[in-house]
């Protein structure tokens, strides 16, 4: 999907993030091993879905509403809350335009799920603490 290429491009490309987790930024899946923290991304379950600002005799949805996942994974609470907070404040409410060769028309911010995830630590640790929060995006044709 298009806006993949998009949230890609801004999570590697902003430093607040990166200082975080480095380039361990994952589209759906991270590979086995991966040191803590990190950070995947994907496309929620039936997230995408027409969205037409233009009426039916226009020729269709000229935008598409894109509902994503970001997940944070850390060995603490604390870092994966920091992950996912800097995470936010990047992503929630990010300016319309260009990005990536991705035409976004805004994104915002739904809600956050936390959970620790035992005996999942890559790092030696008992714990992983796995934050999940949703975004749509809107891209424009």
């Amino acid at each position: 999907m298009i806006v993949e290429k998009a949230i890609a491009y801004i999570l590697n490309n902003t430093t607040s993030i990166t200082a975080l987790v480095g380039n361990r930024i994952y589209n759906t899946f991270a590979p086995q091993g991966t040191a803590l923290p990190y950070v995947t991304f994907t496309i929620a379950p039936g997230g995408v879905q027409p969205y037409d600002t233009k009426s039916t005799t226009q020729g269709g949805a000229d935008l598409d509403r894109v509902t994503f996942e970001i997940h944070s994974y850390a060995a603490d609470s604390k870092s994966a809350a920091q992950i996912d907070e800097t995470i936010r404040s990047v992503l929630d409410r990010h300016p319309a335009g260009a990005v990536n060769g991705v035409n976004l028309d805004g994104v915002r911010y739904v809600y956050t799920t936390k959970y620790p995830e035992p005996g999942e630590s890559t790092d030696g640790g008992a714990v992983v603490m796995h934050y999940v929060s949703e975004y749509v995006v809107r891209v424009k044709y």
